[in-house]
């Protein structure tokens, strides 16, 4: 593993907010069945405050459990949170990215 400068720029998370939308179409004919029966969709959007700059990533509709969606969202979270400082640091003209 490579050692980072210490001096690098980073994205401070208390100048984001996000925000969630979520799609469930049912399909299951009861509540004990799985929840892969029905469609679901999420999409996540992340927003720096003083800048105004947005990403925004979705886990497209598809028959997912509970589970999966828990850990597609986990993993797409990251990845925009990296989109979001890339862009951020491109806006403050900071040499970084």
């Amino acid at each position: 593993m490579e050692a980072k400068p210490k001096n690098e720029w980073h994205l401070n998370p208390a100048e984001v907010t996000w925000g969630t939308k979520s799609l469930n179409i049912g399909g299951r004919g009861a509540a004990r069945e799985s929840r892969a029966k029905d469609i679901t969709a999420c999409q996540i959007e992340l927003v720096h405050i003083p800048t105004g700059t947005k990403v925004v990533g979705e886990v497209p509709q598809g028959h997912y459990t509970r589970k999966q969606m828990q850990i597609f969202r986990a993993q797409l979270w990251p990845q925009l949170f990296s989109e979001l400082e890339s862009r951020v640091a491109r806006v403050l003209h900071i040499p970084r990215r």
